[in-house]
């Protein structure tokens, strides 16, 4: 007697969807087993469910095998491949990782994946890998292990959610032609930019700038010139320096801009190169350079910089809104960002101003960079608040008057590493603007040097007086406005002191201080000073004038039928310092010899006695 029956082989690695969509689900495999990285998968067509790869374990294949009709989706996870992918398909990574880790060559071919795109791509095989067709990349590239050899065909796709990269932190390379993007919000005006390629040249930006326009349209910066250092830079053939930022021109319209450049990329130790500081009278020291790397860079890195006679200040520039040759500078040192959005993360592509420290001319300097300078930060602003070390903090800026106009800040902030002098580590200097409609604010050293950022000594018992000077090439209304106070002790208060008028404001019940402002430079009016004792109070009905103006205390109580009135000066403890007697005419002039600091006028009579405070400086 013969016995019949039906045996069924199900084809281990063989997707059939039968509970739903998820990869990491068994009962949507024959055999109810999930592939290993020595699993060759199928996934037929016609089916109702087909795999997503997004929560749990990563997923592992040997060869892939997608049919007519059928999908996979990679999102938020990690896909290993070791063998080759046959895609009839559609295969979707826009949202997860690709890792090629076999262990003979592989290759991408072209349409590969839908639309050419992925997100994340990880080399991790020492025979290497091959792009047969276009690829684009919106996250990150990392080369783990081998050699991606891009045949021309890769791009860095750059958007306003974020820039791709290529990580630092493999130990693989990167071979061939490599497109990298850089998305500009607005293509107004100026922009400092970096080639991160060994060779690129001036001509591959010939489709984002007129390279022939009447204007020259790109410069680099020549820090030894007498005169200003832009020097014109359109010729087709001229290299870009990795290391060296330009400043490029892209018109008047203010829609955004996708600039990109070709070449191959940079990677490992870059320079160092020699910068210099000639104490030249408008470049003063300072030198114009670029992220050498398809990826961000991070200033404060703990190793991989190489900065020898390097002040510890990053300038970064941002284009007007309404003078195409015109901009404005924002400063980063030590964790505080002048306008807070400059920041120790520099995007890829980015110029950047550096200054070779002050000393006896010409001082020498030494710029460069590794690896482990690099980050993997997808969304850097190109050019989040920064006062990363919480040091108490005063922002001020200063603008004219007119809706949504331009701010130009300044920062005081306090540690104890601060001295009463400038100091590379803690400081930095101004960087003057190139925007007519913007003033140029900053604190006034006692050696006459202006800076945008000022680190004070930690504030004692004496009342800390930090100077302010304002340049502008325009009269009319500016407008002192406070814009951030952090992290101050409670006792520690801190305010605007006007010379001219005797004013004091309060920055933080009073954050807005408007004055008329003639065209030029007045160093010896504002200042900011911070004290432990609140010395705005409650003044009687009948005040009387008090300012300072050109080293002259100028007391006016007007002509009063008190003829009998005399004027004291009291220190913050209570101590008389000087006394005299005001004339009918209820005006003085008084030549103080003290201390630069606050004092308490008191004026008496026989039938009242006021007082208030003021700064008297020397």
């Amino acid at each position: 007697m013969t016995t019949t029956s039906t045996i069924i082989i199900r084809t281990d690695g063989l997707w059939t969807g039968t509970t739903n969509t998820d990869w990491n689900t068994t009962g949507n495999w024959a055999c109810n087993s999930i592939p290993v990285i020595t699993t060759n998968v199928v996934i037929p067509g016609s089916l109702t469910n087909y795999p997503i790869l997004g929560s749990g374990a990563a997923g592992t294949v040997n060869n892939l095998t997608i049919q007519n009709g059928a999908s996979l989706t990679v999102t938020g996870n990690i896909l290993q491949i070791a063998g080759a992918v046959n895609n009839s398909g559609t295969f979707t990574s826009s949202g997860g990782t690709i890792e090629l880790n076999g262990s003979s060559p592989q290759t991408i071919a072209t349409n590969q994946f839908a639309g050419n795109t992925i997100a994340n791509l990880i080399i991790n095989n020492a025979t290497g890998v091959s792009l047969a067709g276009n690829l684009n990349i919106t996250g990150i590239l990392t080369p783990q292990l081998g050699t991606l050899s891009s045949g021309g065909y890769l791009t860095l796709v750059s958007t306003v959610a974020q820039t791709a990269l290529i990580s630092g932190t493999g130990n693989g390379s990167v071979t061939g032609n490599v497109t990298m993007q850089r998305y500009l919000p607005s293509g107004f005006g100026y922009k400092y930019l970096s080639s991160p390629f060994q060779a690129a040249t001036v001509s591959g930006f010939s489709d984002d700038i007129n390279l022939s326009a009447l204007f020259p349209s790109l410069f680099k910066y020549d820090e030894d010139k007498e005169s200003s250092g832009w020097t014109a830079y359109t010729v087709g053939a001229g290299l870009l320096d990795p290391m060296s930022g330009y400043c490029l021109n892209f018109g008047t319209s203010t829609a955004a801009v996708t600039a990109d450049l070709t070449g191959t990329v940079n990677n490992n130790t870059i320079g160092p190169v020699a910068l210099y500081n000639h104490n030249r009278t408008y470049t003063l020291g300072f030198n114009l350079m670029g992220n050498p790397y398809p990826s961000p860079i991070d200033w404060n890195a703990s190793a991989g910089w190489a900065r020898t006679n390097i002040d510890n200040a990053l300038y970064y520039f941002k284009a007007g809104t309404t003078d195409e040759y015109g901009g404005t500078y924002s400063t980063y040192i030590n964790g505080i960002s002048s306008d807070g959005t400059a920041s120790n993360v520099i995007p890829s592509m980015q110029g950047f101003f550096v200054h070779v420290s002050d000393g006896t001319f010409p001082v020498n300097g030494l710029f460069g960079m590794d690896n482990r300078v690099r980050v993997n930060n997808l969304t850097p602003a190109f050019h989040k608040s920064a006062n990363d070390r919480n040091y108490p903090m005063v922002r001020v800026s200063a603008a004219f008057d007119g809706e949504g106009a331009t701010e130009d800040p300044v920062v005081v902030y306090f540690t104890g590493e601060a001295t009463e002098g400038f100091d590379k580590e803690l400081d930095a200097l101004k960087l003057f603007n190139t925007d007519k409609d913007v003033p140029n604010l900053y604190v006034l050293t006692g050696s006459l040097q202006k800076l945008s950022i000022s680190a004070q000594p930690e504030p004692g018992i004496i009342t800390t007086r930090v100077p302010l000077g304002i340049s502008t090439e325009k009269d009319g209304w500016v407008t002192f406005r406070c814009k951030s106070i952090e992290n101050l002790p409670l006792n520690l208060h801190a305010y605007l002191y006007d010379e001219q008028t005797g004013e004091i404001s309060d920055l933080k019940n009073y954050p807005e201080y408007r004055v008329r402002s003639g065209s030029g430079i007045i160093e010896n009016r504002f200042s900011l000073i911070f004290s432990k004792t609140n010395y705005i109070e409650e003044q009687s009905d009948r005040k009387f004038t008090a300012f300072m103006s050109n080293g002259r205390l100028l007391v006016d109580d007007g002509v009063s039928p008190e003829k009998h009135r005399r004027l004291t000066i009291s220190n913050l403890l209570g101590q008389v310092l000087f006394q005299t007697d005001m004339p009918e005419t209820g005006q003085v002039e008084i030549h103080p010899a003290f201390i630069s600091g606050i004092y308490i006028l008191t004026l008496t009579s026989q039938k009242e006695v006021r007082s208030q405070k003021i700064y008297l400086s020397n």
